[in-house]
């Protein structure tokens, strides 16, 4: 069936509708009305227009003045007719009272009032150039980074000022912030804390091989001291502790350090999206699709990879290191030595 004929059959049941429609003062209340001056998708009915516009307050609203229709006829109404429903009028002819969002203003365009995006965001602000969001997205400015926000419902803040880098070395953050780098080597501004007087007391062993109260005071010595502290495992430390000799949470499994031989427990089944496409360079010296791909491959040879850096390996002169993983040992192939390191 073409459009002709389709928009023909459309007008020949709107007739019908309204012969057999009765007169009523009550009607139905819209979100929108189309380029074509129809009503679409109905948001109350049995209102009269007043109520309707005094309910609603957004300057697309429409009123039609049909009552209590039959399900079918609003199934019509929403799937079936092309145009939407007739007969539709505006509730809003400027901009007296219509209510917009949040960092939105109600401006008149052709003579029809719509709210469109108008951020708070000083000259200074704009004057301050480039931002890097928490999206790794750069922004000419933290006021086309608000805009966007509006215009596309996001909630991004800053990360830092400037254009966004693929390490810490040349972020600066704002005060009271410190830079940490991601699974993807990709670096971040975060808040660090230092107050831990209300943590409960459980220690942690942490990758440095050093015992701290609880998770909270090596994530403060962390901030105090900017070397990146990870927890190895739930307890005090253990002196030549082993994966069999530590126990590691039921949703995370024990990997090797390749350099210091330490267990660390690791979760093998992170949230990976299908759609990552940042590539990581490892700390094996490998080049891996994304971090998923990375992570997958250090928990099939249980020994622990991590991004060295964002992108790819500059060169195969990098690879300093090489595991071949046969059963449950592993050859270190270095550019001076070559041992076996037994992997649980």
């Amino acid at each position: 069936m073409n459009e002709e004929m389709r928009e023909k059959i459309s007008d020949f049941i709107w007739i019908w509708i309204f012969i057999l429609q009765p007169i009523v003062e009550g009607g139905i209340c819209w979100q929108s009305i189309s380029k074509t001056g129809n009503c679409r998708k109905m948001l109350m009915i049995n209102v009269t227009k007043e109520q309707c516009c005094s309910f609603q307050t957004e300057p697309s609203v429409g009123w039609s003045p049909q009552s209590a229709p039959s399900s079918g006829l609003i199934f019509f109404w929403e799937y079936l007719s092309t145009k939407g429903a007739p007969v539709c009028r505006k509730c809003h002819n400027s901009c007296k009272d219509v209510i917009c969002p949040k960092e939105k203003k109600c401006r008149m365009k052709k003579g029809i009032p719509k709210c469109v995006c108008k951020p708070k965001c000083s000259s200074i602000e704009r004057s301050k150039g480039p931002v890097c969001g928490t999206d790794m997205t750069k922004y000419k400015s933290r006021c086309h980074l608000l805009r966007h926000n509006c215009r596309y419902n996001t909630d991004i803040k800053v990360d830092y000022y400037g254009k966004c880098k693929d390490s810490c070395k040349f972020v600066k953050c704002p005060t009271g912030r410190f830079c940490v780098e991601d699974q993807n080597g990709l670096p971040h501004c975060i808040i660090c804390s230092t107050d831990c007087s209300l943590a409960h007391k459980e220690h942690v062993c942490g990758n440095d091989k050093q015992t701290y109260d609880s998770g909270c005071h090596l994530r403060a010595e962390f901030c105090r001291t900017g070397n990146p502290i990870q927890i190895a495992y739930p307890g005090p430390c253990k002196a030549n502790a082993t994966c069999p000799s530590i126990r590691c949470p039921y949703f995370m499994e024990c990997l090797v350090h390749p350099v210091t031989k330490q267990p660390i427990c690791t979760n093998c089944r992170p949230q990976c999206s299908p759609l990552s496409v940042v590539p990581v360079c490892g700390t094996d010296g490998i080049s891996y699709k994304n971090y998923c791909t990375l992570r997958k491959k250090s928990c099939e040879m249980r020994v622990l990879i991590q991004t060295k850096y964002s992108g790819r390996c500059h060169s195969k002169s990098n690879l300093f290191l090489q595991w071949i993983c046969m059963s449950k040992e592993c050859l270190i192939i270095s550019h001076k030595t070559i041992t076996v390191s037994h992997v649980f």
